[in-house]
């Protein structure tokens, strides 16, 4: 089986963005570490509209110090065989600098801007990142998970060579003014083509969604969740030192008291999920297994649970790869087989 352990690469959105040492550099630097013993590779989708902000202010010696750490950082991914993708929050696009970051959060779901504007963002976004990793950039990740609706995105994609999605996951829902998104109609598949709507099954369609892999939760784990960071605080601490967008109250308020879905995770506590989901999840015909993660969100507890399902599912014949190792670019039906060709224990764990 393919297993594509991804992560968000970005600062925080609440009222403090951290710092990259924290947010960014120093977890990651933690997970190529832990990588390359176990001769992994992950995707990391990068929040390219931070570093163009970040490169837009250069004349600002710090910010031009941390543009050059993060290239640099990006360029030792590739070296070491990870991959690179479009990942975008808006809310940089007018974000401005006085010391610290304030930014356009009422911007923060790329539907605000208009398909013209979306087009020129993709188009630049996309060159951008091509320049720091000199290989091809073909896989999108939607900041907050706001890909719908899709009509806005489509064009763009379809002009810069952006053909894979990696956004949606099975029931997911959110109703909040920033994460806008109902995947509760999505197919309970790995891997599909569609056109027009990524929920909609095209057996033609131009684009491929590579879903994140979700797991039925209760309102149980959402009470684990705070009780044993009380309990354990130093164990379950993020690596991040900035603060974080809040839940909705009706939203956190569902997840407490009603079962739901979540993606599979290698963040924080979540974390725990994660070998009692691919268990549950190799004994389908399912072929690509896909976590979600952000440095930010790296604490002692959930590198440790990472590396031990790195290691238990490797014994077992299963491989941590990439998308651009699968996929990679242009589009091929080639790839597209592959990807969807479970390992011979992939259903024998």
């Amino acid at each position: 089986m393919n297993i594509y352990v991804t992560y968000d690469y970005e600062l925080c959105f609440g009222g403090q963005t951290g710092t990259i040492e924290k947010c960014m550099l120093e977890p990651t630097y933690k997970l190529m570490q832990l990588a390359k013993l176990h001769q992994a590779h992950f995707t990391f989708f990068v929040d390219v509209l931070y570093l163009m902000k970040l490169k837009e202010y250069s004349f600002i010696d710090t910010l031009a110090e941390e543009f050059q750490a993060i290239k640099k950082q990006l360029e030792a991914l590739i070296e070491q065989g990870h991959d690179v993708q479009l990942h975008l929050h808006t809310h940089w696009i007018n974000a401005r600098y006085d010391g610290e970051w304030n930014l356009d959060l009422p911007n923060y779901r790329i539907h605000k801007f208009t398909t013209e504007e979306i087009n020129k963002i993709v188009g630049t976004s996309v060159k951008f990142l091509e320049d720091i990793t000199k290989q091809k950039v073909f896989a999108f990740r939607a900041g907050g998970w706001c890909l719908q609706p899709f009509d806005k995105l489509k064009e763009a994609f379809a002009n810069h060579g952006v053909w894979l999605d990696s956004t949606v996951f099975y029931k997911g829902y959110n109703h909040t003014p920033t994460n806008l998104y109902d995947f509760r109609k999505s197919p309970d598949l790995d891997l599909w083509k569609f056109d027009d709507d990524p929920l909609k099954i095209e057996a033609d369609g131009a684009f491929t969604e590579l879903p994140i892999t979700s797991c039925a939760v209760s309102p149980l784990f959402y009470w684990k969740t705070v009780f044993f960071k009380k309990l354990f605080p130093k164990k379950h601490a993020v690596i991040g030192d900035g603060t974080f967008l809040r839940s909705n109250k009706a939203q956190m308020v569902r997840l407490l008291l009603t079962p739901s879905h979540a993606v599979v995770s290698c963040d924080g506590y979540r974390s725990s999920l994660l070998e009692p989901t691919f268990k549950a999840f190799s004994n389908t015909s399912k072929a690509n297994f896909v976590v979600i993660g952000h440095p930010k969100l790296m604490s002692a507890y959930s590198l440790d649970k990472l590396e031990s399902f790195i290691f238990n599912t490797t014994k077992q014949g299963h491989r941590f790869t990439s998308i651009h190792e699968v996929f990679g670019a242009p589009k091929t039906e080639e790839a597209l087989t592959q990807a969807n060709s479970p390992t011979e224990l992939s259903n024998n764990p």
